[in-house]
């Protein structure tokens, strides 16, 4: 019977096998089959496609060529791998085989079994492993961990070795190199520089530049004076696809910390962290539940909900820092809280902070604590400077009663370019000086940060500079920021004015609890886009309970459910219960979303 080249799974013909490969494994994977030999031996016995169809002269269609390989694979064993030196990916069986790996950087691997410390091979090898390769030599292949566990990993790295300093199951891979179908479990990771601030470290690779997908990563890992630590990868310059990460990362005068990668240069997407951050001593920043800093770098699609509690600057839920060069935060949210920040943080971010920075379609639930007086302390965002954050909300909570700049979205919008728009918060905020609903202080030195089309309605409470909307529009020096078209609950903020300090404002309306809800919210809020951006929320009876007048008005791009379980109106069934009325409505247990007509 033919077996798959990467996972041993038996097939009873070679068209189960040609099935098995393409729907089990990728296309990177099938590309790397030897097709010219694969090619003469399907002309040399008449291979036949799916269809029954003989090839002539060689020629093979891509799923022909798949069962040509099966015939090899069964035949004579040979036919697959890009390179010649090894006919299909090396098992590993055991921690010896897993240590070989250094000697074949280049070869592919496939992982025959889980590894633990009962595994032939673990005392001095997997107690005390040596990372994979390095920056100077990187590995370049594949391994496949198959669907198995490495359990037990023990990794320490100080800063008196020699050569680059690296933590991980690979030190280090380049583009080509591909990890996946692998989880590791219950790892233990010391990474220590003092020296150069190391060069990445994590569970599973320190410097990624190729693709890691369908990985888990879970243990407990300790950054000491080491920068750019992570689960999953330390420093990420490729992909990261579909991965989880769960356990705790000790900070110790480190920084660019984060729950899946450290530093992201590169694209996560699609990805989930449940780990916990928090801090040991020395100075800390950049550190996120998801990661720690982005430079350059994309985060699309991904979730954190661990607690990040860490006293020190730039402290975000899912990321610490998105920094220059582009970086962009899309479609993610974070629901774990943020304690003990002393400067920049945020239920999100801690500071969104590039011109070409964006954070869009994004929310955070989790609380933001501090008993610091310093400032930047948002729901959202933590500092928002020169970047872009729209179509976003925080419903957390915001206790920081001792600082300055507190607000329930971003606690400030600062830089010439700077732009909060389409967004709202709803959560309580409770500062110091300047406060506000949305946003605590939008200034800057030099130009006018802008907020636009947002709306506030959680309680909003400080000593000095407080507003419904913004505590401080403009700073000592007289310098605006920008507050237009936006709207705050004049009964739920307490607040009748819009700031506390007043700059450039236009089109701003202080409403009562009714006017902001069901279809009122229509007439009342009018610069707002009900057609393609906003959706207005109708009830017709008390659920959970609700007012009568219905929901606050909910951001159409994002998951609408989880909008209305925010304000209290209880999660609606499954969208095979929705029906639309005549009025372009959606009515779902009597709440009705939609255009409110």
């Amino acid at each position: 019977m033919p077996d798959c080249p990467y996972c041993n799974t038996e097939s009873q013909t070679d068209g189960e096998l040609t099935a098995h490969l393409e729907d089990a494994h990728s296309r990177e994977e099938l590309s790397r089959i030897d097709r010219k030999r694969v090619e003469k031996h399907a002309a040399d016995s008449g291979a036949r496609s799916r269809l029954g169809r003989v090839v002539p002269d060689g020629r093979l269609s891509r799923r022909a060529a798949l069962v040509g390989a099966g015939t090899v694979l069964a035949g004579i064993g040979v036919g697959i791998g890009s390179r010649m030196s090894q006919s299909s990916p090396t098992p590993i069986q055991n921690w010896t085989d897993l240590d070989d790996v250094r000697t074949g950087l280049s070869d592919d691997y496939v992982l025959a079994n889980d590894l633990d410390q009962s595994t032939t091979g673990y005392s001095g090898t997997g107690d005390d492993f040596d990372p994979i390769g390095d920056t100077g030599n990187r590995f370049q292949g594949t391994f496949d961990g198959n669907g198995h566990t490495i359990s037990d990993l023990t990794i320490e790295v100080a800063f008196n070795q020699s050569g680059p300093l690296l933590a991980g199951l690979f030190g280090a891979t380049d583009g080509s190199a591909e990890i996946k179908n692998l989880t590791i479990a219950g790892a233990n990771v010391t990474y220590e520089d003092r020296l150069s601030d190391g060069d990445g470290g994590a569970f599973i690779i320190g410097a990624n530049a190729g693709t890691v997908r369908n990985v888990s990563a879970s243990g407990s890992l300790e950054a000491v004076g080491a920068n750019e630590a992570g689960c999953v990868v330390g420093l990420n310059t490729g992909t990261v696809r579909n991965v989880s990460a769960s356990g705790s990362l000790v900070v110790d005068d480190a920084f660019e910390v984060g729950g899946v990668v450290g530093l992201n240069k590169g694209i996560i997407t699609g990805s989930v962290s449940d780990a916990t951050l928090s801090k040991k001593g020395g100075n800390v920043g950049d550190v996120g539940g998801l990661v720690g800093t982005q430079e350059g770098g994309t985060v699309e699609d991904c979730v954190a909900t661990g607690k990040v509690s860490v006293e020190d600057t730039r402290i975000g839920g899912l990321v610490g820092t998105n920094d220059f060069g582009g970086s962009e935060i899309r479609d993610s949210y974070a629901t774990g809280d943020v304690i003990n920040g002393t400067r920049d943080a945020g239920g999100l971010v801690g500071s969104n902070q590039d011109d070409m920075a964006v954070v869009e379609r994004c929310y955070a639930t989790g609380t933001v604590t501090s008993n610091a007086n310093g400032s930047g302390f948002g729901g959202l965002v933590g500092k928002n400077s020169n970047g872009t954050v729209q179509e976003s909300y925080a419903t957390g909570n915001i206790n920081a009663s001792n600082a300055e700049s507190v607000g329930g979205l971003a606690g400030r919008n600062d830089g010439g370019d700077a732009t909060i728009t389409r967004s709202y918060a709803i959560g309580e905020v409770n500062g110091d000086t300047a406060v506000g609903g949305v946003v605590g202080g939008n200034i800057h030195d030099f130009g006018s940060p802008v907020i636009k089309r947002s709306y506030a309605a959680g309680t909003v409470q400080g000593n000095t500079e407080v507003g419904g909307l913004v505590g401080r529009n403009q700073d000592s020096g007289g310098d605006h920021g920008i507050l237009e078209d936006s709207y705050w609950d004049t009964t739920t903020t307490g607040q009748g004015d819009a700031v506390g300090v007043s700059g450039a404002e236009n089109n701003l309306a202080g409403l009562t609890t009714s006017q902001m809800q069901g279809t009122a919210a229509r007439t009342n809020m009018s610069a707002f886009d009900f057609n393609s951006i906003w959706t207005a929320v109708v009830t017709d009876q008390q659920i959970n309970p609700v007012p009568d007048s219905g929901g606050y008005p909910v951001l159409g791009a994002l998951d609408i459910n989880q909008q209305l379980g925010t304000q209290g109106i209880g999660l609606l069934p499954t969208v095979a219960a929705i029906e639309v009325d005549g009025a372009d409505n959606t009515t779902i247990n009597n709440v009705t979303v939609g255009n409110g007509n």
